[in-house]
């Protein structure tokens, strides 16, 4: 005997709650005067849940109507017949391991689970009691929207046809889709697999697979990204702004530049139609405006209008150069160094431009220096943002800070010829002294500077290995003491050096 919870209602009315068990027991009662005796009118038989093990047919109109025959076990007491949340238009029970059941209206394309329910519950769902109301139209691939995508995959593609309710493959060729999601009975999308060549795509759903024909052909082809709009499409120079590059074929990028120089960092968004790219600073690309070009395996994005990006540039500001003096007839090489010397369209020293300049990878820029008048000037540079000036220096006060303009750093001055020097003072006069003469302003070469021995006796031969210092050979002349004088040849509007005796003297004996 196995008990069971209960109350009493009254002295004779039991209320009790069946336990767990199995086929016809008898239920008994006991008291303190006793059990009661068993007998046919206390028997309580349990009955197990159903079970559907098949249907037939499987599938059948969605306007309902379909005579369907359900088989399994213990089915004699059914007391309902669901397909899915709705109830069988009526039903009749043949057996016990048969019920014939008419399937209400459903859902075109939706597959559910026909149950059984009877007082020992209802039949568990399974794939043997799989009912499908079939689509008004057949299953059918009818276009393909692109038609074609990349090598590479990845590729959004539109599948329009008919039959997709219920859709469980989508197939590019003999490849899987990455993904698809059924929006409508007419409508898939899809995302193309990595694939070549043109293949059928076809559609799977419970009744079958779509047939092929042309209008479900998808064909793989190269495809460079392209690059159709920036946002922002401009920024501060500084760097670090994130812009959002819209365009197609961009999945699977492996780099992006700005102009010559890669970006900070990049991400491509799902479905390759953006990627969100961090900018570099411009004093790495060194212009005002660039071209962002994205790379991936099947090339790089072609140069258009779409893909300019500009850096809104602060005036620029010349803070150091390396050099800071040189002969008048020009030639010095100076690194100008300072902030903002982005895309330069002319260095000058002082009124005169300097005769070449080029932009370095880290901002500074290294400039030859003309010939110019002996003196001081300032060096400017010239860019899209205007041109160079001393820039805002903070000076404290008792009073509070102020910014004043920044001492002159851009200062460059053109010497004119000097000596200071000759070592040896003395030599024969028949000449052919090698005589070591140091100075200033000195032009640079075996041509540059000419030197003169006395009024009219030239160096035999000149080296200037320097602007402060050259070797000169002697010319004959008489006995005595002469002043050496050196003369700029490429600089004519340049004067001699004047007299420094005794330091520019020389000695015939």
């Amino acid at each position: 005997m196995v008990p069971a919870s209960f109350f009493v209602n009254n002295k004779g009315s039991i209320t009790a709650f069946s336990p767990s068990g199995s086929g016809a027991v008898d239920v008994t009662v006991t008291a303190p005067g006793g059990t009661s005796l068993t007998s046919f009118a206390d028997q309580f038989r349990y009955v197990p849940p159903p079970l559907v093990t098949g249907i037939s047919p499987e599938t059948g109109g969605h306007t309902g109507g379909t005579t369907v025959t359900i088989t399994g076990a213990d089915l004699a007491e059914a007391t309902a017949v669901d397909f899915g949340a709705s109830s069988a238009s009526s039903f009749v029970v043949n057996s016990a391991s048969s019920i014939t059941a008419v399937s209400p209206p459903g859902t075109a394309g939706e597959t559910l689970d026909v149950t059984v329910a009877t007082t020992g519950g209802t039949s568990s769902t399974s794939a043997a009691d799989r009912f499908r109301y079939l689509q008004t139209q057949p299953l059918r691939v009818t276009s393909l929207s692109p038609a074609s995508g990349a090598l590479i995959g990845s590729t959004p593609v539109i599948v329009r046809g008919s039959g997709f309710v219920g859709a469980t493959a989508v197939a590019f060729g003999s490849s899987s889709a990455t993904s698809f999601m059924v929006t409508s009975e007419h409508t898939i999308s899809a995302v193309a697999p990595v694939g070549t060549g043109t293949v059928d795509v076809r559609v799977t759903t419970p009744e079958g697979v779509s047939p092929t024909s042309s209008a479900d052909q998808f064909s793989y082809v190269s495809s460079p990204p392209t690059v159709e709009q920036l946002s922002p499409a401009e920024a501060s120079e500084k760097g670090g702004t994130k812009v959002a590059i819209k365009g197609l074929h961009l999945t699977g990028a492996t780099e992006v530049h700005f102009g010559s120089i890669p970006a900070k960092s990049f991400v491509v968004k799902p479905r390759g139609t953006v990627i969100t790219a961090v900018d570099p600073s411009a004093e790495l690309v060194g212009k005002a405006t660039v071209d962002v070009t994205v790379t991936t395996p099947e090339g790089t994005s072609a140069i258009t209008p779409a893909d300019r990006f500009t850096y809104k540039l602060r005036p620029p500001i010349v803070t150091h150069l390396s050099v800071h003096r040189g002969p008048a007839v020009g030639g010095t090489t100076v690194v100008i160094s300072g902030k903002s010397l982005i895309e330069p369209s002319a260095v000058d020293f002082g009124s005169v431009s300097a005769t070449s300049f080029t932009s370095n990878a880290d901002g500074s820029i290294t400039a030859t220096a003309p010939a110019e008048t002996v003196g001081r000037v300032l060096v400017t540079v010239t860019t899209p943002a205007g041109v160079s000036g001393p820039g805002e220096c903070t000076v404290f006060h008792e009073e509070g800070p102020e910014s004043v303009p920044c001492p002159p750093h851009e200062e460059f001055t053109f010497d004119e010829p000097t000596i200071t020097g000759v070592t040896p003072d003395t030599g024969p006069t028949a000449g052919g002294t090698a005589v070591t003469i140091t100075g200033t302003g000195f032009g640079l070469g075996t041509t540059a500077t000419a030197f003169h021995f006395g009024a009219t006796a030239l160096a035999t031969s000149v080296d200037c290995t320097s602007i402060t210092t050259c070797t000169a050979v002697t010319p004959a002349r008489a006995p005595g003491t002469v002043n050496v004088k050196a003369k700029v040849v490429q600089a004519p509007g340049v004067a001699p050096s004047r007299s420094n005796p005794p330091a520019d003297q020389f000695t015939y004996n």
